[in-house]
């Protein structure tokens, strides 16, 4: 499952996964939002296994630095 929040993270919504389903691989998704032209939205997305677990909202600190499976908010300014 994936969800995406526009509001900071205070709630979340469904988005729909596109393509085939296969084992171990990347899903593409998609979703629509309402956003008013010329103003900057920061989208949220994070993922759910099946056992319920979800993305961090922050990464978790490691020596080397990897395993960063947190959720990212990309921002962007509507036209």
């Amino acid at each position: 499952m994936v969800e995406i929040s526009t509001d900071g993270g205070k709630s979340w919504s469904p988005a729909g996964f596109m393509g085939e389903n296969l084992p171990t691989a990347w899903r593409q998704w998609a979703t629509q939002i309402s956003a008013k032209s010329g103003s900057t939205i920061k989208v949220m997305a994070r993922a759910m296994d099946g056992r319920g677990d979800v993305q961090p909202v922050e990464a978790r600190a490691n020596a080397s630095g990897y395993a960063n499976n947190s959720i990212q908010v990309v921002s962007f300014r509507v036209a």
